[in-house]
C-alpha cells in the first residue's frame, strides 16, 4: 500500500517535471531568445532557438565548436567569453553584429555566458538590433552636436553653481585666446571686467530655466578686453547640464563700427547745424547791427534814437536768445526750474502765442481735460514744447488746416513689462499730409529736417524730445501718409499742490551792497556793471581772478562777488575759493553762458550756489543778486552782513 502510494508520488513528480520542461520549452519557442548548451570541450550539445533568427539552421550547431560555425574573429570572442565565465564563475556578456542571409540582413545580438557545474556552458542569445539602432542614432547625434559645438564661431562655456568653468568651446578659445585646458576649472568672474562682474550674477538668474541677455567685457589672453553680447541661461536644475550656459558672440568690432558711424553722423549733423544756425543768426545780427548803426547815427547827430529801432534790436536779440535756448535744451545743458503746475491751465495760457505761430490759415481747437492734470515741469520749457509742435504743424499746413490740442490723464506702461502708472497727456494733432515710415523713424534725431538747406536747423522736435526726457516723460508719434500726425507727450502725474499763500508785496530789487564783478569779457562786464550801478550798487570790475584777488588784498571791502564761471587762468570757483580765504564773509553769484555743464565740470552741483544763466535781463540780474545776498553762508563761514 505504501509502495503504491510512493510510486504514485514519484510518477506525479516525473509528470510535473515533464510538464515544467515542456512549458519552459514552449515558452522559449515563443520568445526571440536562443539557448545553447556547450560541453566541457566547447561543443554544442543542445539548443532551443525559439523565434530568434540564427546564422545557421539549428542542426548545424550540434556537435560543432564556435570556429566551425562563426568567423574566426567572432569565434575567438566567444571562446574568450567562455573561458572568462569558467574562470570567474560569473556571467559574461558580449554584444556583436552578425550578417544573416537575405532577406534578414544585419542584426545585433547580445550573448550571455554562464558556466555549469559539470564544466559546460549555457549561452543565452538576445536580438538587440533595435536597441543598437537607437544607440547608434544617439551616438551619431552626440557626434554631430560635438562637431557643431567645436566648429561653431560663437563663444560657448558652462559654469557650475560656484561659477567655475566646466566647459569651454573651441569658439571661446578662438575669440578669447584661452585654451580649454587653461579655462576649465577656473572661476568665470575672474575673466570679467571688474565693472561688469555683477552682471553675471543678478538675483533673477537664480530662477531655474531663466534666460537673461547681457553685454559685458571679458579679458582676452593678450590682456585686452573684448565686449561680448551673451545669452545666459540657468540650467542648474537639469541633470544633463547642471550648469549656467553662456552663449555669446564678440561684438567689439561691431560696437566700434557703430561708434564710428555715430561719430560720422554727428559730424554730418554738425554740418547741417552750422548752415541752419548761421543762417538764422545772420538774419538776427543783420537787424541788430543795422538798427544799432541807425541809433548811433541819431545820437551822433544829437537826436533821440527812434524807439522802433531800439525795439527791433531787442526783438532780434530775444530771438537769438531763444535759438540759444533751443540748442541748450537739446543738449540737456539748460538750467531748468520745474514747478508743479496744471498742464491744462498752462496750455490755455499759451493759446494766444500758439495762434500767432499758426497764423490765420490754421484753425486751432483746444480740448480741455475733465480733471486737473498736475505735472512737475518748467513752465517756459512746457511753452517751448507746445510752440515747437505748433510750428511743426504750421510747416506741414502751408495752405491751412486744423490743429487740435487736448489735455487729459491716462494710465499707461512706457516700457514692456513695467507696471502701468498715471500720466498727464498732451496731444497735438494736425490734419496734414502725414509722414512716411522712413521719415517718422528720424524726426527726433538732432538736426534732421525735410526742409531745404538754410530753412531750418532741425532742432525743433529734437529739442522737444530732450525737454520731455529731462522731465521724466515720454513722447510718441502716430502718423501715416494722408492721415495727419499726432504727437502725444506724457508727463508723470503729480498730486495737487498745496493751496498758495496770500500774495505779499513784491520787494524792491534796488540795493546798496558793494559788488565785485569778475568778468573776462569787457563788453559783458561793462553792461553788467551799468545795470548794477543803476540799481544802487557800488561796483568795481576785475577782468580776471588775479585782478579780483589784488583788489581784496589792497583792502577793498565787498559784500558780494558776481563772478563768471569759465575764465582763463583761475576759473570762477577757484576765484571764489581764493577770495573767501581772504574775506570769508563774501557771498557769491556765479554767471555763465555755459550753464550746467560748466558748473558740474568745475565741481559745482546744481542748487549748491547762486547761479544766473546768460543772457540775462536787468530784472533777472537784480533778482539773482538779492537771492545771493540772502543765501546763508556755508557752515563755518561768518556772514559779515548786518541784520
Amino acid at each position: 500500500m505504501d509502495d503504491s502510494r510512493a510510486m504514485s508520488a514519484a510518477e506525479t513528480h516525473a509528470a510535473w517535471d515533464r510538464a515544467l520542461d515542456e512549458g519552459i520549452q514552449q515558452l522559449l519557442d515563443n520568445l526571440d531568445v536562443a539557448v545553447f548548451l556547450l560541453d566541457a570541450e566547447g561543443r554544442f550539445v543542445a539548443h532551443r532557438a525559439g523565434r530568434l533568427a540564427l546564422a545557421a539552421p539549428p542542426e548545424r550547431f550540434l556537435g560543432r565548436r564556435n570556429i566551425d560555425v562563426f568567423s574566426p574573429e567572432l569565434a575567438a570572442r566567444f571562446d574568450h567569453a567562455i573561458a572568462e565565465a569558467r574562470a570567474r564563475g560569473a556571467e559574461i556578456r558580449i554584444e556583436y553584429p552578425l550578417e544573416l542571409p537575405p532577406p534578414t540582413g544585419r542584426h545585433h545580438y547580445e550573448a550571455s555566458f554562464v558556466a555549469t557545474r559539470e564544466g559546460g556552458t549555457i549561452v543565452l542569445v538576445l536580438d538587440v538590433t533595435e536597441r543598437a539602432r537607437l544607440q547608434a542614432e544617439r551616438d551619431a547625434s552626440a557626434r554631430r552636436f560635438r562637431t557643431l559645438i567645436e566648429r561653431a564661431t560663437d563663444i560657448l562655456y558652462v559654469l557650475d553653481r560656484e561659477l567655475t568653468v566646466r566647459f569651454w568651446s573651441s569658439g571661446a578659445t578662438d575669440a578669447l585666446g584661452w585654451s580649454a585646458e587653461e579655462a576649465v576649472g577656473c572661476s568665470g568672474p575672474t575673466y570679467l571686467h571688474p565693472d561688469d562682474a555683477a552682471k553675471l550674477t543678478p538675483p533673477e538668474l537664480d530662477l531655474p530655466g531663466s534666460i537673461h541677455r547681457f553685454e559685458f567685457r571679458v579679458r582676452h589672453k593678450d590682456g585686452t578686453y573684448r565686449l561680448l553680447a551673451a545669452t545666459v541661461r540657468n540650467m542648474l536644475a537639469d541633470p544633463d547640464v547642471a550648469g549656467v550656459i553662456v552663449n555669446a558672440r564678440d561684438v567689439t568690432e561691431e560696437r566700434m563700427q557703430e561708434a564710428r558711424s555715430a561719430e560720422s553722423q554727428k559730424l554730418e549733423s554738425i554740418g547741417r547745424l552750422a548752415g541752419g544756425v548761421a543762417h538764422d543768426f545772420n538774419n538776427m545780427l543783420t537787424v541788430i547791427l543795422g538798427c544799432g548803426e541807425v541809433v548811433e547815427q541819431a545820437l551822433e547827430a544829437g537826436q533821440l534814437p527812434a524807439l522802433d529801432d531800439v525795439r527791433e534790436m531787442l526783438g532780434a536779440a530775444g530771438r537769438a536768445r531763444d535759438l540759444t535756448t533751443q540748442l541748450l535744451a537739446f543738449a540737456r545743458r539748460q538750467t531748468i526750474a520745474p514747478v508743479v503746475l496744471d498742464l491744462d491751465v498752462a496750455v490755455q495760457g499759451c493759446e494766444r502765442m500758439v495762434r500767432r505761430v499758426l497764423g490765420e490759415d490754421v484753425v486751432l481747437t483746444l480740448v480741455r481735460a475733465s480733471e486737473p492734470c498736475f505735472v512737475h515741469c518748467d513752465p517756459a520749457q512746457l511753452s517751448q514744447i507746445l510752440l515747437n509742435l505748433a510750428a511743426n504743424a504750421r510747416d506741414v499746413l502751408p495752405r491751412g488746416g486744423r490743429l487740435v490740442v487736448s489735455t487729459d490723464t491716462t494710465v499707461v506702461s512706457l516700457d514692456p513689462g513695467a507696471t502701468p502708472a498715471p500720466y498727464a497727456r498732451l496731444r497735438v494733432s494736425d490734419d496734414g499730409p502725414g509722414m512716411a515710415p522712413e521719415v517718422r523713424a528720424h524726426i527726433f534725431e538732432p538736426f534732421f529736417t525735410t526742409k531745404p538747406v538754410g530753412q531750418g536747423t532741425g532742432l525743433g522736435l529734437a529739442t522737444v524730445y530732450g525737454i520731455v526726457r529731462r522731465h521724466g516723460g515720454a513722447i510718441r508719434v502716430e502718423s501715416s501718409p494722408g492721415k495727419g500726425t499726432t504727437f502725444e507727450v506724457l508727463f508723470p502725474l503729480q498730486p495737487a499742490p498745496a493751496e498758495p499763500q496770500t500774495a505779499t508785496v513784491r520787494p524792491s530789487l534796488r540795493g546798496h551792497e558793494s559788488v565785485l564783478l569778475v568778468e573776462d569779457d569787457r563788453a559783458v562786464a561793462s553792461i553788467t556793471a551799468r545795470l548794477l550801478r543803476r540799481a544802487g550798487h557800488p561796483v568795481q570790475v576785475a577782468y580776471s581772478g588775479a585782478e579780483a584777488l589784488e583788489l581784496v588784498r589792497r583792502g577793498e571791502d565787498f559784500e558780494l562777488v558776481v563772478c563768471d564761471v569759465v575764465m582763463p587762468g583761475m576759473d570762477g570757483p577757484q576765484t571764489i575759493e581764493a577770495l573767501r580765504a581772504l574775506s570769508p564773509r563774501l557771498r557769491a553769484l556765479f554767471v555763465s553762458g555755459y550753464t550746467r555743464d560748466a558748473m558740474v565740470a568745475r565741481g559745482l552741483e546744481e542748487g549748491s550756489a547762486s547761479f544766473l544763466a546768460k543772457p540775462f535781463s536787468q530784472q533777472s540780474l537784480l533778482a539773482a543778486v538779492r537771492e545771493a545776498l540772502a543765501r546763508p553762508l556755508a557752515s563755518g563761514e561768518s556772514s559779515g552782513l548786518e541784520a
